[in-house]
C-alpha cells in the first residue's frame, strides 16, 4: 500500500529523496590540529586539558619521523607542557604559602572544622 498523501509520492520516492543524517563527510583532523585546539582551550584557564594534551600527544613525538607536521605537533604539545609545569608551580606555591600564613592573614573562618 503506498502513501500518496504527500504530493502523490510513493513510500519508494520519500525513501529514495530523504538523505540520511551524516550526508556530510566530516573532516579528518589532524594531531598538531587537535594538540593546538587543546593548548587554546587550556589557556582558558582548564590547565587539566594540558595535562591531557602532553599525556596523548608524548608518545606520538617520539614516534613522529621529521617532517612540518611532526613540529607543528612539537610546538604545541611543548607549549602545552610549559603551561602545565607553569600552572603546577604556580598552584603549589599558593598551596604552601596560604597554608603557612592563614593564621597571620587572619582566615581561620576558611577552615572547615
Amino acid at each position: 500500500m503506498s502513501n500518496t498523501a504527500t504530493h502523490g509520492m510513493t513510500d519508494e520516492g520519500l525513501r529514495r529523496r530523504r538523505k540520511p543524517l551524516d550526508y556530510l563527510p566530516e573532516p579528518k583532523l589532524r594531531d598538531a590540529d587537535i594538540a593546538r585546539r587543546m593548548f587554546l582551550v587550556g589557556s582558558c584557564l582548564l590547565p587539566v586539558i594540558w595535562l591531557v594534551c602532553v599525556a596523548r600527544f608524548w608518545r606520538a613525538l617520539a614516534a613522529a619521523p621529521s617532517g612540518a607536521e611532526a613540529e607543528e605537533l612539537r610546538t604545541w604539545v611543548l607549549r602545552s607542557a610549559v603551561g602545565l609545569a607553569c600552572a603546577v608551580a604556580i598552584f603549589t606555591a599558593w598551596t604552601i604559602i596560604f597554608q603557612t600564613k592563614y593564621e597571620a592573614w587572619g582566615l581561620e573562618f576558611l577552615l572547615v572544622t
